[in-house]
């Protein structure tokens, strides 16, 4: 099987849909075996993600400064009748993504709920026509919920972003060790960092300790 993901940005900013990118790729790649070929824009400075695994090709846009997404819809369009994909995942559909023949089989990723970005869906909603085949995946049942709003003839499913637990270590606990937990998210109402600091200021316990880091 033969999957195209596009990510624009992979290489010019570390945000959740590059990190996502990185990490959907390299685990269909290791562990079903799939060849993933990522579409991305060439960057003066690139962003090191550290190793992709061997089935993941690369392909880059050649950078320019004002002319990014003109370049996009011609390699993508060339690349894509070559390369020949099961499937194409897509991010966006408004980074030269609409030049993209739609005789292929879509799946547009939902990351963000609606109510952040009115914009994108009401963009998502003009121009998804375009495509023939194609499905969209959310990230949370919040997301989901709100893209009905505007896609709700489509099909939607929730896949959660995963966390792979083999990167992290754990400290066997003790009657003298303080619990501490960690929030590592941009700062945003929505991801409900408000409700754990109520909840310490309840529990008001010397024995658990919350870290918040974001932005």
């Amino acid at each position: 099987m033969k999957i195209v993901i596009i990510s624009p940005f992979q290489f010019i900013l570390r945000r959740g849909i590059e990190r996502y990118t990185y990490s959907v790729s390299n685990l269909l790649a290791k562990k079903y075996n799939i060849k993933v070929i990522v579409y991305t824009w060439n960057s003066k400075k690139l962003v090191d993600w550290g190793d992709w695994h061997p089935n993941i090709k690369l392909r880059r846009v050649p950078y320019s400064r004002y002319f990014n997404k003109l370049l996009a819809q011609l390699y993508y369009k060339v690349w894509s009748r070559y390369d020949n994909p099961d499937v194409i995942l897509l991010n966006f559909l408004y980074h030269g993504e609409l030049c993209l023949p739609s005789k292929f089989k879509f799946m547009y990723i939902l990351h963000s709920p609606a109510s952040q970005v009115p914009g994108r869906y009401i963009y998502i909603q003009k121009h998804v026509k375009k495509f023939k085949k194609i499905e969209f995946i959310a990230v949370s049942k919040m997301v989901r919920r709100e893209a009905v709003t505007y896609l709700g003839k489509y099909k939607i499913a929730v896949i959660y972003n995963g966390v792979n637990i083999d990167s992290f270590g754990f400290a066997k606990p003790n009657k003298s060790t303080v619990l501490k937990l960690v929030t590592l998210s941009a700062l945003e109402k929505r991801k409900g960092i408000q409700y754990l600091i109520k909840a310490m200021n309840l529990l008001k316990k010397e024995s658990i300790e919350y870290n918040i880091y974001g932005d």
